[in-house]
């Protein structure tokens, strides 16, 4: 499973490989993406879609209390609407992965994100 993060007015896009696609996965992404990726922002504008796990709650199940608060504090949440253009974006970014990335199995899950 990936987990893909970007901005495209900036031409950054960040994917993050895990074994799995749970809650406490999201929230160890949303921690990478508020502390490695923008470190110094005051807020962090996020989109998502409505997958249960796309919440801040998940970050209370996966961090103590202070620390899900810090980074819960840090995002700005906008949830699409299921018809929402950001689609497009989306499948746009995993074509892109695909041709480039994805096409050739993999072994392990360490050499997929090596490739990622």
């Amino acid at each position: 499973m990936f987990l893909s993060f970007f901005e495209p007015l900036a031409g950054l896009r960040e994917t993050l490989v895990t074994k799995t696609r749970t809650a406490i996965d999201f929230a160890h992404a949303l921690k990478f993406t508020s502390d490695v990726m923008y470190p110094s922002a005051d807020k962090i504008v996020l989109v998502v879609d409505n997958l249960n796990i796309f919440c801040f709650v998940v970050l209370y199940g996966a961090f103590c209390v202070e620390e899900a608060h810090r980074l819960a504090s840090r995002f700005e949440w906008h949830y699409t609407s299921k018809y929402g253009s950001w689609l497009d974006m989306v499948e746009v970014e995993i074509g892109v992965m695909c041709r480039m990335v994805l096409g050739s199995p993999f072994v392990d899950v360490e050499s997929f994100q090596g490739q990622v």
